[in-house]
């Protein structure tokens, strides 16, 4: 047979795979489960037939790739062209004792000729075979001896019923008379040309040998395979010729990390190192393994999770019989631990000897017989023996601490020895140094045992302790001198200290802790600290100590101490011996803080208070509001509201909360000379401003009060002045329990709540004399005013004040006409009045002109509107000044005029009257001012009225009244709109009940 013909005879199992689909390609695996085998041995077995011309192949997507069955070719059989009997004559002299079985069939498929071997492997009598209808001999004759003659004859009749391709398949003939069991390898093909063109020819060829082969084969794969997959000690796994996975077993798993599914086609390099793939060593070893057959490496593998083993690995070239390379063996043995142990031992071998040669002690091995085996530099110092002079075991004299001589069982070395025991720290002396004095040594031994305990060598250490020696006797000389100095240190501690031993008692107490104690040091000094200042069991502060001393962590605390009766911060420090404790006196900042608490409490009462008052639509009401807020307040035990009356110059009870009857039994005065006019309410009223006594029992201005103090049980009080632009309204009288009480802080709360009041009750009276029928009038005449103001300026001309209108903080307007000689009058007011700003001449007439003034707190316009009042007109003529005033009835009326008198001497009350207002429409307008509109809105409608802005045309743009204002131009519209939408809603209201009536 030819080479293809071999190579189809020894793969024959790889070609059958294709028979099923001739043109479809299969993978290697697909080929390795239809033939049973492995998919190396399938691939290998695939490529073969490749080179053979019998398959084709291509690579298909990263890293596969396909097979399928060549074309057959068209070519002519050899048999084209010969006679019968040549072709008869040829076939029999190839085939006839050839080992192929051949059957020749004629286009009706009867058996045309058999050979030798046919008749040897079915068992046939050719006489009787040659002739028959080859379909009649299979069911007849021949499936008797196969093994599946169901699936024998239906897939060789097939190929009678189509005879238009080739088959191949494999049969097993069962043992019988006169053959023997065999396998057999059926390949037949249609007959295209010649005398039996339209027949066919059949060939079996035995694999008997093959099959079995192939099945020890598989035997001895499957177990290998199963001993390499129960091994979990070594990654056992074969690569292909390309160093691809193609087997993986439970070690390999284990010891990579990586799954089989995972590693099955990846290239071996996966499990290098980056390093090592930089250095090519993956294909580096497979190139080596392939050329020397194996090769063995040591060195960082990769597991799949990125984490380094260190591993022995083996691989082995695995050839076939005829030296192809089928892949490699790869056996890795992960030595990490292995790897570790040896190295810890390395790096401890390598510790000992490092710290046997830099050590600042001296080292020395002795043997059981005193030998001196080994010793470093420093021993030899320390036995003070030149580095070339030898040494044994009691060469050098040594004695104890007390100068007696030791002999050599006393020594450390001896006793080890002796007894077996280690030895620590014996002291002794030694030779005697150069300045004559004996040198000390500290000398530890530990005993060296065998494995059976048996004592084997003995290390020695010594230290020379000379200058430790000395040290401690300077050490002693000075602790003496440093206790000196840490009492000194205690006595300057600002704070409190004392130390307790590990039973918690004192073992020192500074002078500031035993002031705050209660007890001398000497009667505290070894006493425990929980009897000595008798703390309960249940104590807080017994757990902080003994969580302190379990711990050996520092406590640092806040308590009040009922034994001290203080409130103290202490710190523990613990340490073995016991614990050092501070402690420091907080109580006054801690009473800080408790005011702080009371202050915002008073802000929130102020504010509640402030709320209140601006609903409430009487005086009484409003006075009533805050007694009761302040004397239900925590802080303070009752308050009460009193006027000042400057007939008798006495104080008059208004309002009284959380008391009944104090203000009358109380005598106070608003004379300063008088002693009930010294207290707080006293200098209040004069002051104008919250006065206080933090302690009435110490205090010497509050001695006429004191029993009242002691019966109503309180130690500070504060008067408050309830003041609005420097008119003073009342007092409001404040207690409180505790003592220095009214500190600052709280002082200015109540100061602002004073302010409040005031403004509230001057609001309430503007209101009243706004909206009351009945008004008191007073004509009040200034002489010689234009002189007096301005002195030589001539006071030609008149000017006359029509209007006043509050702006707000303390500035007004004015308006009035002047003459026009009387221009540069008004003008030189502006110059020479602290309190006149400005004047505008809005507009200018034949004779007179109109104008705007400007003013900031003026005493007469600011005392008189603080009271309800108004100016009402002001006439200056002939150097003098008339001015008329309406005040509410309930204004006293020698306040204003004392207010007029201090700010001009020469003023004069001419008339004193009521007036009464009858005019209904003019009394809603007013309400509706009053109660309507907001101070803006009012001051913006009355500013425009007078300003001219309503005329036409009008004698001041809108933008000038809001400059006047001080205000921006879009706000002073919206004002006005707003403004002007109420009062002409109060006006057609008015106007329509008039009707109706």
């Amino acid at each position: 047979m030819d080479s293809a013909e071999s190579t189809r005879h020894a793969f024959a199992d790889a070609l059958a795979a294709f028979d099923s689909t001739p043109s479809a390609p299969l993978t290697a695996s697909e080929v390795a489960d239809a033939i049973d085998c492995s998919r190396r041995t399938a691939y290998n077995r695939l490529e073969q037939l490749v080179e053979d011309g019998l398959l084709e192949t291509k690579k298909v997507g990263a890293s596969g790739r396909v097979w399928w069955r060549s074309r057959p070719t068209t070519a002519s059989p050899p048999t084209a062209g010969l006679a019968h009997g040549s072709y008869e004559s040829v076939v029999s002299d190839v085939f006839g004792t050839a080992d192929v079985g051949v059957f020749l069939l004629d286009s009706d498929f009867d058996v045309v000729w058999i050979n030798d071997a046919t008749v040897h492997y079915f068992g046939l009598d050719s006489a009787t075979v040659v002739g028959r209808d080859k379909r009649q001999l299979i069911r007849e004759t021949i499936g008797d001896v196969v093994a599946e003659p169901g699936d024998f004859a239906e897939t060789v009749i097939a190929t009678y019923d189509d005879n238009t391709y080739a088959e191949e398949f494999e049969c097993r003939i069962t043992a019988g008379d006169g053959r023997d069991e065999r396998w057999l390898e059926h390949r037949s093909k249609p007959i295209e040309t010649g005398e039996y063109a339209g027949g066919r020819v059949e060939l079996y060829y035995d694999i008997t040998d093959q099959k079995a082969s192939e099945r020890a084969l598989r035997e001895r794969e499957h177990q290998f395979r199963s001993l390499v997959q129960a091994v979990d000690e070594y990654a056992i796994f074969m690569l292909d010729p390309d160093g691809r996975v193609v087997t993986w077993n439970e070690g390999a798993e284990r010891i990579k990390g990586c799954s089989r599914e995972a590693a099955i086609g990846r290239h071996v390099s996966t499990f290098y190192t980056e390093a090592d793939c930089a250095e090519n060593v993956p294909k580096r070893n497979l190139a080596t393994a392939a050329r020397d057959g194996f090769v063995r490496d040591e060195g960082w593998r990769v597991r799949k999770d990125g984490t380094r083993f260190w591993a022995n690995v083996t691989i082995s070239a695995i050839r076939d019989d005829d030296g192809t390379l089928q892949g490699y063996a790869k056996v890795i043995q992960d030595l990490t631990d292995r790897r570790e142990r040896e190295r810890q031992l390395h790096h401890e071998r390598d510790l000992v000897e490092n710290l046997f040669d830099v050590s600042p002690t001296g080292l020395m091995v002795f043997g059981t017989d005193d030998d001196l085996q080994r010793s470093n530099s420093r021993a030899k110092d320390v036995l003070g023996l030149s580095h070339g002079e030898c040494y044994a075991a009691g060469d050098v004299d040594l004695v104890g601490p007390d100068g007696q001589p030791l002999s050599f069982e006393e020594r450390p070395l001896g006793r080890t020895l002796k007894t077996g025991e280690a030895v620590t720290n014996q002291v002794v002396q030694g030779a005697q140094a150069t300045d004559g004095d004996r040198r000390w040594f500290s000398i530890s031994t530990r005993p060296i045992r065998d494995d059976d305990g048996n004592l084997e060598q003995v290390v020695v250490c010594a230290d020379e302790i000379t200058e430790l020696k000395e040290q401690a006797r300077q050490l002693e000389q000075q602790r003496d001198s440093l206790q000196h100095e840490l009492d000194e240190v205690f006595a300057r501690v600002d704070d409190a200290f004392y130390a307790l031993d590990d039973e918690y008692r004192f073992t020192y107490v500074n002078d500031r802790a035993a002031e705050l104690l209660g007890h001398p040091e000497a009667t505290l000094r070894g006493r425990n600290v929980w009897e000595a200042m008798d703390v309960d069991a249940d104590d807080p502060i017994r757990e902080r100590f003994e969580t302190a001393m379990a711990t050996q962590e520092s406590q640092s605390f806040e308590r009040f101490s009922e034994p001290l009766g203080i409130w103290e911060i202490v710190r523990i420090y613990p340490s073995e011996s016991g614990l050092s404790v501070y402690f420091r006196d907080i109580t006054k900042r801690k009473e800080d803080e408790q005011e702080l608490a009371a202050l915002n409490h008073l802000n929130t009462i102020v504010r509640d208070i402030t709320d209140a008052v601006i609903d409430q639509s009487t005086r009484e009401e409003i006075e009533q509001v805050v007694c009761d807020a302040l004397a239900e307040a925590d802080v303070y035990e009752f308050a009460w509201i009193a006027n000042v009356d400057p007939k008798t110059n006495s104080v008059q009870s208004r309002i009284e909360a959380g008391v009944d009857g104090y203000i009358d039994e109380v005598s106070l005065s608003v004379d300063s000379d008088d002693p009930h006019g010294q207290g707080p309410t006293g200098r209040a009223i004069h002051t104008h401003d919250v006065q206080v006594t933090r302690d009435a029992f110490s205090d010497p201005a509050f001695e006429p009060w004191r029993d009242l103090a002691r019966d109503y049980g309180y130690q500070s009080s504060a008067a408050i002045p309830i003041v609005y632009e420097d008119t003073l309204y009342g007092i409001i009288g404040v207690y409180s329990a505790r003592k220095d009480a009214f500190q600052d802080s709280e002082s200015e709360a109540l100061g602002q709540l004073g302010e409040v009041v005031g403004h509230a009750i001057a609001a309430l009276e503007r209101k009243h004399a706004l909206m009351t029928n009945t008004v008191v009038e007073l004509e009040f005449r200034i002489p010689r005013f234009v002189e007096g103001t301005c002195p030589g300026l001539d006071a030609d001309g008149e000017i006359t004040l029509d209007q006043t209108i509050p702006v707000g903080d303390g500035v007004y307007l004015q308006y009035g006409t002047v003459t026009d000689d009387a221009v540069s009058t008004l003008e030189a007011f502006v110059d020479e009045l602290p309190f006149w700003d400005d004047v505008t001449i809005m507009e200018q007439a034949v004779g007179d002109a109109t104008f705007e003034l400007r003013l900031t707190e003026p005493p007469v316009v600011s005392a008189i509107a603080s009271r309800g009042g108004r100016v009402k007109h002001a006439h200056i003529g002939d150097g003098d000044l008339e001015m008329t005033v309406h005040l509410p009835h309930s204004v006293d009326v020698h306040r204003i005029t004392d207010v007029l008198q201090d700010t001009y001497p020469e003023t004069k009350l001419m008339t004193r009257h009521s007036v009464v207002q009858t005019d209904d429409m003019a009394t809603r307008v007013a309400e509706a001012l009053v109660e309507d509109l907001t101070d803006r809105q009012r001051a913006v409608v009355e500013a425009a009225y007078h300003a001219g802005f309503f005329e036409w045309p009008r004698r001041s743009s809108g933008e000038e009244v809001a400059d006047s204002l001080n205000i921006a131009g879009p706000t002073f519209h919206q004002h006005l709109r707003l403004a002007q939408q109420k009062l002409l809603g109060e006006l057609v209201a008015g106007a329509t009940a008039s009707v109706g009536e």
